[in-house]
């Protein structure tokens, strides 16, 4: 980590620990955080993924992991491709029922182009704004609805570009950039709330 994003992340820290609390952990309940952090899809895209920071936290008797990545990745939008490196953050959350494999991400132009022709995401008429901004597809559609409460739609329509994946019985959020005060405060309320 450069010097700024070091020096920003700990006032991000120091803020956050004023009103939540914090406690360091070896381990995501029970199990190897590398080990877990590598069954998401969500990584799979990173060419290097380091763990560098991890916290327990507890709010309102909701138990969950809030932790930071250093990640990297090559930008392939430009017209030079270059790997780049920045922090971001993740919260993992044990829900009490196994889902199955579902994922949740903001949806693309080509999602959109994609599902003329193949259809694979799973809308809510109920949720028309959570469907027009997200992509949602899982193995078992009927699970997936089940998960897919009111509330658990609205809390992730509220956010900006919000990334869910959910192992089974273990939920995974993040945002796809670099770490800052806001999306950490939206993470620690869905841990509480999702």
């Amino acid at each position: 980590m450069n010097t700024v994003q070091s020096v920003l992340y700990i006032d991000i820290l120091e803020e956050l620990q004023k009103n939540y609390n914090f406690s360091d952990t070896e381990g995501i309940f029970g199990v190897n955080p590398g080990e877990l952090l590598n069954s998401f899809v969500m990584f799979s895209g990173y060419r290097d993924l380091d763990l560098y920071d991890l916290f327990k936290v507890v709010i309102n008797g909701q138990v969950f992991y809030f932790g930071t990545l250093e990640v990297e990745y090559t930008w392939k939008e430009s017209r030079y491709p270059s790997a780049m490196r920045e922090f971001q953050n993740f919260m993992i959350k044990k829900l009490d029922f196994g889902y199955g494999k579902m994922l949740i991400r903001p949806e693309t132009i080509q999602d959109k182009v994609q599902e003329i022709f193949v259809k694979s995401e799973i809308d809510f008429t109920d949720h028309p704004g959570f469907s027009s901004r997200y992509y949602f597809v899982a193995e078992d559609k009927g699970l997936a609805r089940s998960f897919a409460t009111d509330r658990r739609l609205s809390l992730i329509e509220m956010q900006r570009e919000l990334y869910v994946e959910v192992n089974n019985n273990v939920l995974l959020a993040k945002f796809a950039r670099n770490v800052n005060y806001d999306d950490c405060l939206s993470l620690l309320e869905l841990g509480e709330l999702l």
